[in-house]
C-alpha cells in the first residue's frame, strides 16, 4: 500500500466510533429530578441594616431562617461542611409581626391560600414535609384550619415562634450553637461516667482475685449509701458504717449485699442523739456512738434479714386488724 492511502476496511468490520457510542449508550440513565420550588433557595445569606447607634451592621429584623437540622431528613444529599450554617434565609413582611395575637397570622396561613396562590410545583414540594402515610390534602387542611394534629398543631407553635422572634436567623444559629455545645457536653460526660464504671470493675476484679475472703469485701458496705431513718413502734435502726477501703457499691443491686448486713435496735431518743451528730465524709465513726447509745458490743446485732421479716410481720398484723 502506497503511502498517504486510506486503508480500506473489512465488509463485517463495525463502523467507525462504534465501540465510544456503544460505551456511551451503556452508561445508567440518571433519574429525573424534581423540579425545584422557588420557595426554597438553599442560601441562607442574611439581609443586614447599618445601625446609627452602635455603628455597625446588624441582622434585619424581617427574616426568618432553617436550620439544616430540620432540613436535612427532607433532602437526598445535605451538605455537610454546613451543619451549623442555616440551610436557607427568607424574608417576611414587616406586618407579619403585628399578627402575633391572631390564630394563623390573620388568616395568612389558609387552606384558600394553599389552593389558589400556590403552583403545582410548589404545593407538590411541600406536601414532601407532611408526614409520611398520610393523605396530602386532608393533612394540609387540618394543619391550616388549626384543628388538633397529634396532640397540637404544628403551625400554630410555628406561627407563635415567628411572630416573638425565635425563628431569626441570629436565634436559631445561637440555639444550634447551644445544641451542640450540649450535646459535646454530654458526651464528654458519657465518656467519664463509662471510664469511672471501668476502674470500679477493674477495681473489684484485682480485689476479688487477691481476697482470701470475698464476703468482707462487702460486709456493711451499703449502710454507708442507704442511712436513713427507720422507725417502728418506737424504735430505730442504726446501720453499722462501712470502711473506709470498702469497694464502692453504686452498681450493686440491693439483693446482692442484704445478706452481709446488719441492725441493732436503739430508743427513739437515742435515735435523735445520733441524727444530730456531725458526719464526716466517710459518716458516723462507730467509737463516736459509745457517748450516745453506750457501748455497742453490748448490744445484740442481728441479721438484716430479720429486721425485714419483723417489718413484714407487723404489717400484717396491722391490715389484720383494720379488716376485722
Amino acid at each position: 500500500m502506497s503511502a498517504g492511502q486510506p486503508r480500506k476496511r473489512p465488509p463485517n468490520a463495525p463502523p467507525p466510533n462504534h465501540h465510544q457510542q456503544q460505551h456511551r449508550s451503556s452508561k445508567r440513565a440518571r433519574p429525573e429530578q424534581p423540579p425545584r420550588s422557588p420557595l426554597l433557595t438553599l442560601s441562607s445569606h442574611i439581609h443586614l441594616r447599618w445601625d446609627d447607634r452602635s455603628r455597625r451592621a446588624l441582622p434585619a429584623d424581617d427574616q426568618i431562617g432553617i436550620p439544616w437540622r430540620h432540613l436535612a431528613p427532607f433532602i437526598d444529599s445535605p451538605p455537610r461542611a454546613r451543619t451549623l450554617a442555616l440551610a436557607d434565609v427568607a424574608p417576611v413582611p414587616r406586618r407579619i409581626f403585628s399578627l402575633a395575637d391572631i390564630p394563623l397570622l390573620g388568616g395568612v396561613l389558609s387552606y384558600q391560600v394553599w389552593d389558589a396562590c400556590l403552583t403545582e410545583a410548589d404545593r407538590r414540594f411541600l406536601a414532601r414535609f407532611l408526614p409520611a402515610g398520610s393523605d396530602a390534602e386532608e393533612a394540609v387542611q387540618d394543619l391550616l384550619t388549626g384543628e388538633n394534629h397529634h396532640f397540637g398543631n404544628p403551625l400554630l407553635t410555628w406561627s407563635s415562634a415567628l411572630c416573638s422572634g425565635d425563628l431569626h436567623p441570629d436565634a436559631l444559629l445561637n440555639k444550634e450553637q447551644q445544641i451542640r455545645a450540649d450535646k459535646k457536653a454530654y458526651h464528654a460526660q458519657l465518656k467519664n461516667y463509662h471510664s469511672d464504671m471501668t476502674d470500679t470493675v477493674t477495681r473489684w476484679r484485682d480485689r476479688w482475685l487477691t481476697c482470701d475472703n470475698p464476703k468482707s469485701l462487702f460486709r456493711d458496705n451499703l449502710a454507708k449509701q442507704r442511712r436513713g431513718d427507720r422507725q417502728s413502734s418506737g424504735e430505730n435502726v442504726i446501720f453499722s458504717n462501712a470502711p473506709k477501703n470498702a469497694i464502692p457499691m453504686k452498681v450493686v443491686r440491693n439483693g446482692d449485699v442484704t445478706k452481709y448486713m446488719s441492725y441493732i435496735k436503739v430508743s427513739r431518743a437515742q435515735h435523735e442523739l445520733v441524727k444530730r451528730m456531725k458526719q464526716s465524709g466517710d459518716g458516723i465513726q462507730t467509737r463516736h456512738l459509745v457517748g450516745v447509745i453506750g457501748d455497742i458490743d453490748n448490744f445484740h446485732v442481728k441479721p438484716y434479714e430479720t429486721l425485714m421479716e419483723d417489718e413484714k410481720q407487723k404489717l400484717h398484723d396491722h391490715w389484720s386488724v383494720i379488716i376485722s
